[in-house]
């Protein structure tokens, strides 16, 4: 499946959806979209998903959903401060020949036990301290395990040495909060259209994904699929 934000439809129904991947060897090309865009059932959730035809001349590749991150279920003991990066497009330079993303790197700052509100409403959100920009919305979001190792000093003295492990699909970017300059310091803001980027990301979850995935719509095109080859299941 692709899958996108599904804002970035908005103000566009009349228009042809494509999208364009870049092909191994060199150039571009149009990944083959198999149907329509399916929307997550809660329209406040900004999830959407095609079913997409996979073809080896193409220069992609697919995240498994084993490998999607859950708050409720993390042997990596993902968290607070965690390194996260993401990849998106450029808008001021897109690449030509080929598609050139850029990628943009911060933290895991906040797990909420709640939903945060935005300009948008009341939505489930993560929260990572990283500068969104205009074209990174639906980008994918990885969150990366810091490893904790007990170690000796030479004088004998114990600490704890750090590095990075195994990367999880965090989600995807929503989008960012703006706030007018004049109110940056304030301890209460309101969200503004334009303003200062705060350098905090909106992040949707990636249960939000597969929520989507085996949304009514998708699920009845994959069981008519999966009967041909004799079975029927839900991508858990």
């Amino acid at each position: 499946y692709a899958i996108t934000a599904r804002h970035v439809f908005s103000g566009t129904p009349d228009v042809k959806t494509v999208v364009i991947v870049n092909s191994k060897g060199g150039g571009v090309t149009e990944l083959p979209i198999l149907g329509e865009w399916h929307h997550h059932p809660d329209p406040k959730v900004d999830v959407s998903a095609t079913p997409v035809k996979y073809d080896p001349s193409m220069d992609v590749s697919a995240f498994d959903i084993e490998d999607c991150f859950d708050e409720s279920h993390s042997p990596e003991n993902i968290g607070l401060g965690d390194e996260v990066f993401f990849a998106g497009l450029f808008t001021p330079a897109p690449g030509i020949s080929r598609i050139t993303p850029i990628v943009r790197h911060g933290n895991l700052a906040m797990l909420p036990c709640e939903q945060i509100q935005t300009a948008e409403g009341y939505a489930d959100v993560y929260l990572i301290e990283a500068r969104s920009i205009g074209g990174i919305s639906g980008s994918p979001v990885f969150v990366r395990e810091t490893l904790a190792l007990p170690v000796s000093r030479d004088g004998g003295e114990k600490c704890i040495m750090q590095g990075i492990g195994k990367f999880k699909l965090l989600g995807i970017v929503q989008g960012h909060w703006d706030v007018d300059e004049s109110m940056i310091n304030q301890a209460y803001i309101s969200h503004a259209r334009r303003g200062v980027n705060l350098g905090i990301a909106k992040v949707i979850p990636a249960k939000k994904i597969i929520e989507t995935i085996n949304g009514p719509g998708l699920r009845a095109l994959r069981e008519e699929e999966l009967r041909r080859f004799g079975t029927v299941g839900s991508l858990d």
